[in-house]
């Protein structure tokens, strides 16, 4: 975040612009806020809001792999790049800036489609997006105890809706 600040302006204003004229604003995200670390650098990894049809707009934006209506706003490969392993991964299931699919099930359980990506916000907040069945899943409930939601078996149950 602190480089995209650095090359788009010396401008606070024109920074904070930034965002909403270039992505915002072209996907219709009324409702998306970001929020900036003490020094006003938008924090980028987190704290940003949106409402539910806004998330599941930038997922789409995203399984559309950065066009958005026919128009190209992140550079070409950049989503490919961005949801592929990362060697330095210790779980094997980060990208350069998306969580991937875990590729182990537990017993009789399928494993997630091998193209799912997803963001993963505070207290079980996800936006799951599964290219292949041209589906983005969005998730803003609120589960502050490990292990009260788990949201590869939700993804998995949303999966067999659809296909039944």
């Amino acid at each position: 975040s602190a480089i995209i600040r650095r090359t788009v302006s010396d401008s606070l204003q024109a920074y904070w612009r930034f965002v909403h004229e270039q992505l915002f604003l072209p996907l219709g995200m009324k409702s998306a806020v970001l929020e900036p670390d003490p020094s006003g650098t938008f924090v980028g990894s987190s704290y940003m809001y949106a409402t539910p049809r806004d998330w599941a707009r930038f997922g789409l934006f995203c399984q559309q792999e950065g066009v958005w209506q026919g128009e190209r706003i992140l550079p070409e490969g950049w989503i490919d790049y961005s949801t592929r392993l990362t060697p330095e991964s210790k779980h094997q299931n980060y990208g350069a800036h998306f969580w991937l699919a875990p590729q182990t099930a537990g017993e009789n359980v399928p494993p997630l489609p091998r193209d799912l990506f997803y963001l993963a916000g505070h207290d079980g907040q996800y936006v799951s997006i599964v290219p292949s069945r041209s589906l983005v899943i969005v998730r803003l409930g609120l589960s502050v105890h490990t292990g009260v939601w788990d949201q590869s078996e939700f993804v998995l149950r949303v999966l067999e809706a659809i296909q039944s």
